[in-house]
């Protein structure tokens, strides 16, 4: 049985997919009233289901029931994958965030299911064994990601 936030997740994301726009303006306490939750449950839920990583901007006002707006983000040019290579390559990467973003360029069809699966076990803790795996993994994912721009291939 899925989880409130698998729920809340799955009900954002058919509403943005039914949207023209790609994005969706909400407020916290209606949805949170809909879920019969809080409205830190839906923070949660955007703080960890609507990152850059996973394709998503969240624009969030707080009080007063506040209201969020979500916005897909895709990758349609390459001086967009390029600010998301420099992005991605500054601080490190945890395995959550490589994860994320190789379920993104998947979903946006930028590598098939089975590239999905090959870099998937590169980023993979128990592939790095470096001192650093965070910085390591960030370094791997900024190749992966020049590698897949490369039109020489």
């Amino acid at each position: 049985m899925s989880t409130l936030a698998d729920r809340i997740e799955r009900y954002l994301k058919d509403l943005i997919a039914e949207s023209d726009e790609g994005c969706l303006e909400l407020k916290r306490n209606e949805l949170a009233q809909a879920f019969t939750c809080v409205p830190s449950q839906i923070n949660y839920v955007l703080e960890t289901r609507f990152t850059n990583e996973r394709g998503y901007h969240v624009v969030s006002r707080r009080g007063a029931g506040g209201y969020f707006k979500i916005i897909r983000l895709e990758v349609t040019d390459d001086v967009e994958m390029m600010e998301l290579i420099r992005r991605t390559s500054q601080n490190g990467m945890s395995q959550q965030r490589a994860e994320a973003l190789l379920s993104r360029l998947l979903s946006e069809d930028f590598i098939t299911k089975r590239e999905h699966m090959l870099l998937f076990t590169l980023v993979n803790k128990d592939a790095l064994s470096d001192a650093e795996p965070d910085l390591l993994r960030a370094h791997m994912m900024r190749n992966i990601l020049v590698t897949l721009l490369r039109v020489d291939c």
